[in-house]
């Protein structure tokens, strides 16, 4: 258990990131009740993604400025699915979120799934800035090969 009371099960990433595909991408009008409620799910989270994350917060910012269904996780998991269904989990090792948000926003936009200047507009909203004496000295930024 994380802290929010869900059984967390053991899974892949891929495995994790097959799932979040499947509710990113899901219809009201699939023949399949499955399918039909994880529409229900991926529209409740994006019509009040504060449920997700509280007001003005990462999860919330992406949600409703970009349309991405993002979720936050136990120990640094970090989940995303832009509208056209292209899906992204990563784990930070550290177990730590605050760069999640950004690294899985540039995958995403890397991908093509979401517009630079798309993340560039909200990135100074998800308190990426680095801190000396209580004043900014830096910006976390996503940096990966």
């Amino acid at each position: 258990i994380d802290g929010c009371g869900a059984p967390v099960h053991a899974m892949s990433l891929l495995a994790l990131a097959r799932g979040i595909q499947r509710i990113a991408t899901a219809s009201e009008g699939s023949p399949f009740a499955l399918f039909r409620n994880a529409a229900l799910l991926k529209n409740a989270v994006l019509a009040d993604g504060w449920a997700i994350d509280g007001p003005g917060r990462a999860n919330t910012v992406v949600i409703d400025e970009l349309g991405v269904f993002a979720k936050g996780g136990a120990e640094g998991v970090m989940v995303m699915a832009a509208p056209d269904g292209t899906t992204v989990t990563l784990k930070v090792l550290d177990g730590s979120l605050r760069a999640a948000t950004i690294v899985a926003l540039r995958l995403l936009a890397d991908a093509g799934a979401l517009s630079h200047d798309d993340v560039d507009g909200v990135a100074p909203k998800l308190d990426l800035a680095v801190l000396g004496r209580g004043a900014p000295v830096g910006a976390i930024r996503a940096s990966y090969v």
